[in-house]
């Protein structure tokens, strides 16, 4: 999978299988969610200055072809 696949119109070769487990404070898994042939579809980045003290948040979206739950 290369970065121009879906600028060459080779959307699928971009997604992937994404597990995400949530886990409680000492480690453990309480839950796993699957999702199946997953993409980031958006991608939101902050304005970043060298004075700011803030946190530099970044938020993506993940859209899938299906969603399992463990």
């Amino acid at each position: 999978m290369g970065e121009d696949d879906v600028g060459e119109g080779r959307p699928r070769q971009c997604r992937q299988n994404i597990t995400i487990a949530v886990m409680d404070p000492h480690k453990n898994v309480l839950r796993r969610i699957n999702l199946t042939n997953a993409w980031a579809s958006q991608w939101n980045g902050p304005e970043l200055s060298a004075t700011s003290t803030e946190a530099a948040i970044e938020r993506v979206t993940i859209a899938y072809d299906e969603i399992t739950l463990e």
